[in-house]
């Protein structure tokens, strides 16, 4: 074979890989209703250098509605009543009242953490956080 017979080649498998890449990450792109409804069903940990291991699940749609935050006039309360919602999902028996105890300090690095896993609720309690606390995320599925 003739070198410009093999780059004739090389070009069109260059052009079939470029291709095929596109087209993967095209696909990863996708967004998965499945999969985003089964993330809402696993307990995240995050380890925090101040606070240790924090455990946590997502709120659903229906599970942030069923906290009917509408209702609730106070900014605050309401971030204390999502995070509420969050932590009880890995520890059911965790009150409200039990999380309005949590010293302030310590609350204020929870609402970071929280508010990264949801940027959208808690983006007001996430600014808060000033402590230089760093986390590490991994997702480990609810038992």
């Amino acid at each position: 074979m003739d070198s410009g017979e093999n780059r004739k080649r090389a070009e069109e498998f260059e052009r079939k890989i470029a291709q095929h890449e596109a087209e993967a990450t095209l696909a990863a792109k996708r967004y998965n209703p499945r999969e985003a409804c089964r993330r809402s069903s696993e307990i995240l940990v995050v380890n925090d250098e101040t606070l240790g291991e924090v455990r946590f699940g997502v709120l659903s749609i229906s599970e942030f509605a069923d906290l009917k935050l509408s209702d609730v006039k106070d900014e605050n309360a309401r971030i204390r009543k999502v995070v509420h919602a969050m932590l009880k999902k890995a520890d059911p028996e965790l009150t409200l009242a039990e999380v309005e105890a949590i010293p302030f300090d310590e609350f204020t690095i929870l609402n970071g953490i929280l508010g990264e896993a949801l940027p959208g609720f808690l983006r007001l309690a996430q600014q808060a956080l000033k402590t230089g606390s760093r986390q590490t995320q991994t997702r480990k599925p609810s038992a």
